[in-house]
């Protein structure tokens, strides 16, 4: 696979002209391309998966190329994001990484150049021969634009970012779309989980024999099989995480798929950290945060902090599809938590009544970051706003965030029994689930994106360090029974200050 040459025009003898790739396949390049060409009737989709840097995706693109022409119609290449497609898979066709040039090359394009066959608006290419190669994202708020699309074949790089219960349904689908020959759905894909819809449809020896699709093979690549093509240095590196590393090099290195990661939240423990409710003191700052989905659930988190500085995890919000209306009108009942109220939520969220008493009116609300996001119409922070729920752009630094959870999961409070993060039993049973399988990331202190949506807004809340409630004066005790003491007092909180400063609308 040389590096950095560009493909070339030559003419055949016959007075056409011919590009000349000077990409050079590799053992397991061909063998996928081989796999690939087997007829409809005995292959329909290919995953190509394995370590790092095992030059799966150029290889992948290229066959695309030459599908589209060689078959003239609309090719795609999708990744999970729009973010992700932007910044790696679509730099990889139409500009090269790493020394290689552009997958893509330049001279098979609609009048030689990408300045001509390219087409912003509607993120796609034109070739020579007018066939189309399309870039399109697949997270949930991008599916419109794919649901209509009549394709010849489809390629999803980085499959394994596809996680999810719709998933299996929402992959049918895209198959479906490849309704024009070659008919081909493909694959390129880093190791995952042994229970990952991916490794159950096309690996053997994984999930039950009904998951396994007949008609779905499965190429397998190590970063050995493309040793010629790598930095020595860079590729000893990688080895040696065989001793420092074992996790990581049998997945990225080795290319297995079912290698556990180790756990990123070792510390926690149902014994040391779940404690029972109680009634929560009128006088203690209550914080909320909330990671906002579709598909994915949406996850809201009350945190109770005490005169100590500990923190208490006292109720949880939790429901996918669902609408932000119906999101806003339960955060309001749990914020109030009337113990009259015996309604049940209709999903995966907290019932109502709550297991104690007090009220859950916060000081300050961290909401994600991409809530503020709009593509078309509002955003879903005005839409949450619209029906009173207010909140700032939480802190998002994931490292810095899970580190400070680190510290709350393993220091001791002042009464030196239990550490400064508690749990209410049964209050928050999604962020109890995935504090205790959160795997690490391999090579990063950060953990898999596999299943976060209630540990994220826990680090929204600490990310944000709120200043500890202070002791009321006994001239200043509340009257009995006075429900909202206690937010008259937090408005002169510094945390409160922070929150009506942040701008609830981008400007």
């Amino acid at each position: 696979m040389p590096r950095g040459r560009p493909a070339t025009l030559e003419h055949d003898g016959s007075g056409r002209l011919e590009v000349v790739d000077p990409f050079i396949p590799n053992r397991k390049q061909r063998e996928f391309w081989n796999v690939c060409s087997r007829p409809y009737s005995e292959v329909e989709e290919v995953l190509f998966s394995g370590s790092i840097r095992a030059g799966k995706t150029q290889s992948a693109v290229k066959l695309m190329v030459k599908w589209a022409l060689s078959y003239k119609g609309t090719y795609v290449i999708s990744r999970f994001t729009r973010q992700q497609l932007e910044d790696s898979t679509k730099k990889v066709c139409l500009y090269g990484e790493g020394g290689l040039g552009p997958a893509i090359p330049s001279e098979v394009l609609e009048g030689g150049t990408l300045d001509i066959a390219r087409n912003e608006t509607n993120n796609r290419v034109r070739l020579g021969n007018g066939s189309e190669i399309l870039f399109r994202a697949l997270e949930p708020g991008e599916r419109g634009r794919i649901r209509n699309l009549t394709a010849n074949a489809w390629l999803i790089d980085q499959a394994e970012e596809l996680e999810g219960e719709d998933i299996p349904d929402f992959y049918q689908e895209l198959k479906g779309r490849c309704s024009m020959f070659p008919h081909k759905l493909l694959l390129v894909a880093n190791p995952s989980y042994a229970d990952h819809f991916l490794a159950k449809r096309f690996i053997d020896g994984m999930g039950e024999p009904k998951d396994r699709y007949p008609k779905a093979h499965h190429v397998h690549v190590s970063l050995w099989d493309n040793r010629e093509n790598l930095d020595p240095q860079w590729f000893a590196s990688q080895v040696a995480t065989k001793h420092t590393n074992p996790a990581y090099y049998e997945r990225l290195v080795e290319g297995k798929w079912g290698v556990e990661a180790k756990r990123r939240f070792e510390w926690f423990s149902e014994r040391e950290h779940l404690i029972d409710p109680f009634d929560i003191p009128r006088e203690w700052e209550i914080v909320e945060g909330g990671d906002v989905g579709w598909t994915d659930p949406t996850c809201w988190l009350w945190v109770a902090i005490d005169y100590d500085e500990n923190y208490y995890v006292i109720a949880e919000h939790y429901a996918a599809k669902t609408k932000v209306s119906d999101h806003a009108a339960q955060i309001k009942r749990i914020r109030l938590n009337d113990p009259s109220d015996e309604r049940e939520w209709i999903g995966e969220g907290t019932s109502l009544p709550l297991p104690f008493r007090g009220s859950l009116e916060p000081s300050a609300t961290w909401i994600d970051p991409s809530a503020w996001q709009t593509r078309e119409g509002d955003s879903t922070a005005q839409l949450f706003a619209e029906h009173g729920i207010y909140g700032g752009r939480a802190e998002n630094a994931r490292l810095p965030g899970w580190a400070r959870l680190d510290e709350l999961g393993t220091t001791l409070g002042k009464d030196g029994l239990r550490p400064r993060l508690r749990i209410f039993k049964g209050c928050a049973p999604n962020l109890v689930r995935q504090l205790k399988r959160a795997k690490t990331l391999p090579g990063s202190d950060d953990i898999e994106k596999r299943e976060d949506h209630a540990i994220d807004p826990a680090r929204y809340i600490v990310s944000s360090r709120p200043f500890a409630p202070s002791k009321p004066d006994e001239e200043e005790e509340a009257p009995v029974g006075t429900r909202i003491w206690v937010q008259r007092k937090l408005k002169r909180s510094r945390e409160q200050q922070r929150q009506r400063e942040e701008p609830i609308f981008p400007i």
